[in-house]
């Protein structure tokens, strides 16, 4: 297993340490036990490549109630999975998630059910909060683009993960303010 090279980049430019926080309940059935297996790895690999800049924890909040609540309050919710045991089905309180603090900004990814883009995922989680400015991109409006507010909500969405996102409009203001690094055109069906 390798990290990508965007993920390299990133870590090898953190100026300030990074803290991850990962919540997995122990003895996990499978698949669940293989995903925190994986985490663990994927951790140890970020923290090579930092330079001493990133330090990860796991956590098992296991039965004490108050290491439960704490967790919870961090944004980590249990789940309930089905565990077989003994030749007996079984349901099981589980806690699988992550909590990245950089600085005074946290995120969370409140559960890891896969793992499939998990590097991806935490990646742009540490670009974002290790950024000191987003780059913006803008959204051309007023000459019949779809709103993005309503027929693009879910483009906008994922790219406010790593962007601020705006609109501008060429009727209202006709030069594109220095700070926009992209300006995308969807669909005008006016001049």
């Amino acid at each position: 297993y390798r990290l990508s090279e965007a993920t390299r980049s990133v870590l090898q430019r953190l100026e300030d340490p990074v803290k991850v926080h990962a919540y997995f309940t122990k003895d996990l059935p499978s698949p669940y036990n293989q995903n925190a297996a994986y985490v663990r790895d994927l951790l140890e690999e970020y923290a090579a490549y930092a330079g001493g800049n990133l330090d990860f924890e796991i956590i098992d909040p296991g039965m004490d109630e108050g290491r439960k609540r704490d967790t919870v309050r961090k944004g980590i919710m249990p789940v309930q999975i089905q565990e077989i045991k003994n030749d007996q089905i079984g349901i099981k309180q589980a806690f699988m998630g992550l909590v990245v603090t950089y600085g005074t900004k946290k995120e969370t990814i409140p559960l890891i059910r896969q793992t499939e883009n998990l590097e991806f995922e935490l990646t742009s989680m540490i670009k974002r909060l290790s950024a000191q400015q987003l780059k913006t991109i803008a959204f051309t409006a007023g000459h019949g683009e779809p709103s993005l507010d309503e027929k693009m909500r879910s483009v906008k969405g994922e790219l406010e993960k790593n962007y601020r996102v705006i609109t501008h409009d060429f009727n209202l203001v006709k030069e594109v303010a220095a700070d926009v690094s992209s300006l995308i055109v969807v669909g005008p069906t006016e001049k």
